[in-house]
């Protein structure tokens, strides 16, 4: 029932931005339909949805709504074991996104790449994922301004790491796997210590005591 307002919602919402021809508001509506019925598992109509919200951001040239539709397709892909398909639709995002320009964006596409290309056993097509993911993180720890938001980039992060590693294992790049291990352990525990208020009560977190 909740989900068949959000959709009526949507689709009221999809009607005054073409009778007001807001474009934006309009590929944010068709976006909003498809993640309804993503979660209604009805695959093929979010591809549709997506596929509309998508054609209208490049017509207006809007890169931020673009990363979205692409990424959205290629989750809606991926749910239809389409691998080929949701490959392609996070590597469009990839080249949109980058972590200087999106880095949340960024970081999850990259994610997403990494992902799938773990499952499929293709370690280098992970790497062109997990990658650009970690420099996002980068980008978003620096701009990070909170103790919670800082620990939640790097709780986020953990599994890009440690996934990296892995795949560079698995090609032999050991100088790689033991850089990006040590990068990610030396950075985790730099950011534990960043608090403003570093333990005053004497209560030191597991995450610290394990180093």
């Amino acid at each position: 029932m909740t989900n068949s307002f959000a959709i009526a919602g949507d689709e009221k919402s999809l009607a005054i931005c073409l009778e007001i021809k807001d474009r934006q508001g309009e590929a944010a509506s068709l976006g909003s339909l498809g993640n309804a019925y993503l979660f209604l598992e009805d695959y093929k109509l979010a591809i549709a949805y997506y596929a509309k919200s998508l054609a209208i951001c490049l017509e207006i040239k809007y890169p931020i709504g673009e990363v979205a539709s692409l990424n959205n397709l290629g989750n809606a892909y991926r749910q239809l074991q389409e691998t080929e398909l949701a490959i392609q639709k996070y590597q469009g995002c990839l080249e949109i996104a980058t972590p200087e320009t999106m880095p949340p964006e960024s970081f999850t596409a990259g994610y997403n790449l990494g992902n799938i290309a773990l499952i499929k056993g293709d370690w280098q097509l992970a790497l062109k994922g997990y990658e650009p993911a970690i420099k996002a993180v980068e980008q978003l720890r620096k701009g990070s301004t909170t103790d919670d938001r800082r620990q939640k980039i790097i709780a986020e992060a953990i599994s890009v790491y440690a996934n990296a590693v892995q795949c560079y294992i698995n090609l032999k790049q050991y100088d790689k796997a033991v850089e990006t291990a040590d990068g990610s352990r030396s950075r985790h525990l730099a950011d534990l210590f960043a608090s403003k208020n570093l333990y005053p009560q004497g209560e030191i977190p597991p995450e610290v005591e394990e180093y």
